[in-house]
C-alpha cells in the first residue's frame, strides 16, 4: 500500500515537472511524505 502510494506521488511529481502546476497544499503533502 505504500509503495503505491509512493509511485502515485512520482507520477505525480513527473506531472508537475511536465508543466501540471500543483496546488501549494499538494506540494506540501508530497514535500511532507518525500
Amino acid at each position: 500500500e505504500l509503495e503505491r502510494t509512493k509511485l502515485d506521488l512520482l507520477r505525480a511529481v513527473q506531472d508537475t515537472q511536465r508543466g501540471f502546476v500543483a496546488t501549494p497544499d499538494e506540494r506540501a503533502s508530497i514535500e511532507e511524505i518525500l
